[in-house]
């Protein structure tokens, strides 16, 4: 049994390590900002329970600031949280990114997104 299920992760690793024969195009575009949103701190008060104690308690919790910078082009869009990149631009910039386009053994395409152009 366990030599059956080790067989079968190793089946499903080298497919998904394979692929399915498609291409990767990338190319750097110029995106727009389209949305800033800045989300201050938050702290909340949630209730649980104290095993150690035995008794249910109030524990204060902090979510921290988004930055949150919105960046379209033709119709695709990604948002980042990204402090220095919030401050840098405003709505209606534009960015250099890189457009990512793959497609698959037909030649068609299966996806599109938008990434830095370091990464």
């Amino acid at each position: 049994m366990k030599r059956t299920i080790i067989l079968f992760t190793l089946l499903v690793l080298i497919l998904s390590l394979t692929g399915c024969g498609g291409t990767v195009e990338k190319s750097e575009v110029d995106a727009v900002v389209t949305k800033l949103q800045y989300n201050p701190p938050e702290d909340y008060i949630s209730p649980e329970y104290n095993f150690i104690l035995k008794m249910p308690m109030l524990t204060l919790h902090t979510r921290p600031a988004e930055y949150l910078v919105t960046i379209s082009y033709e119709g695709i869009s990604v948002t980042f949280n990204d402090q220095k990149l919030f401050e840098s631009l405003k709505e209606g910039d534009t960015i250099t990114m890189v457009l990512v386009k793959k497609y698959n053994k037909n030649n068609k395409i299966v996806s599109k997104s938008l990434q830095y152009p370091n990464s």
